[in-house]
């Protein structure tokens, strides 16, 4: 109690305040994880149908009358359902035998997630009780043996997001929240450094050491480097608007939020609220997307995950470039040394 004691009565109105917004913080973290993981129920999963237009509309009503789980979508042919699946259009899909017996193929695709396959065999179970038909199971694109949930590459994104917000947090700590014009290119200089180091780390991790990603390194390694950089240099820029209260932001918007709205092993249709919308546009959700893409559907589907990393590093880059030149417009303070 000593040191309290010493404190000045602003000092100690300043802990009550931190201390206060600590206490917040923990309560939004708790609600957001609970909120968002806690009670995961699938909600139109697009699930592709091939068969007689007849068959697919007599789907869709009997299992309507049921569940809102899925999204029953027509395709003319199993190729053209597979091609969808390859593209990221679809979790799976159901092929229903033309002739003979009553046996149907259904295709599903492990690799966003295995909630998505059980929820699709589900479905299929309740398919089969109305239409006295039976089924087979084909699996694609699996999981990993030794990462049969799924969760390897979400915790390779927390890795990637907590060591960016870190960074750009340490580095406003040590040289101050409001760099002049050089000292904000000095610090994008090892945001993207570091970038470049933890993407490949985290790839390497993953691929060679553990053996958890069959997909290309240098791919998950490229979107490793961007969503470092984009954590690292969204979060300078929130200090640069707002002081030290940026690194709260930071870790409302990428940890509080972004984690559970990324959905973890599951994927976006099995969130609720506001996770289920605001996840993809976070860095987290569209890492943990563009992750799954490189990895497991040779990058189909990565590209709108990707701009959304793209536009949260112009944001960061754009806002910290701007507000230094107004600090300091002829770029006369110096580069830390």
């Amino acid at each position: 109690m000593g040191p309290l004691r010493e404190l000045s009565g602003s000092s100690r109105r300043q802990v009550v305040v931190l201390t206060v917004g600590v206490f917040v913080l923990q309560l939004l973290f708790i609600t957001s994880y609970v909120g968002g993981l806690g009670k995961p129920s699938p909600k139109a999963l697009p699930v592709g149908v091939v068969g007689p237009a007849p068959v697919v509309e007599l789907i869709r009503t009997e299992v309507a009358k049921k569940t809102d789980a899925f999204d029953f979508r027509a395709y003319p042919n199993e190729k053209a359902a597979r091609t969808a699946i390859d593209h990221r259009k679809i979790y799976g899909a159901i092929v229903f035998a033309a002739e003979g017996p009553n046996e149907d193929l259904v295709i599903i695709s492990e690799a966003p997630s295995p909630f998505t396959g059980q929820a699709i065999r589900k479905g299929v179970a309740a398919i089969d009780a109305t239409t006295k038909r039976t089924a087979k199971f084909e699996i694609v694109h699996p999981l990993p043996e030794g990462d049969s949930e799924g969760l390897s590459l979400f915790y390779l994104v927390v890795g990637w997001v907590v060591g960016g917000y870190l960074l750009g947090t340490v580095l406003g700590l040590a040289r101050g929240t409001a760099p002049g014009f050089r000292q904000v290119f000095w610090r994008l200089g090892v945001y993207a450094g570091y970038a470049v180091l933890s993407g490949m780390g985290g790839a390497w991790l993953m691929h060679g050491t553990l053996d958890l990603s069959p997909g290309r390194w240098f791919s998950l390694a490229l979107v490793g480097a961007l969503l470092s950089f984009a954590a690292s240099s969204a979060t300078g820029a929130f200090q640069s608007l707002i002081g030290d209260i940026g690194t709260a932001l930071a870790i409302l918007l990428f940890v509080v939020l972004g984690n559970p709205s990324s959905g973890g092993p599951f994927t976006q249709e099995f969130l609720g609220g506001i996770w289920r919308w605001v996840g993809p546009w976070l860095p987290p959700g569209a890492g943990v997307e563009a992750g799954r893409s490189v990895t497991y559907f040779d990058g189909y589907g990565a590209a709108p995950h990707v701009w959304v990393l793209v536009g949260w590093s112009v944001f960061g880059v754009a806002v910290a470039a701007a507000l230094a030149m107004r600090r300091d417009p002829h770029g006369e303070t110096p580069v830390p040394a």
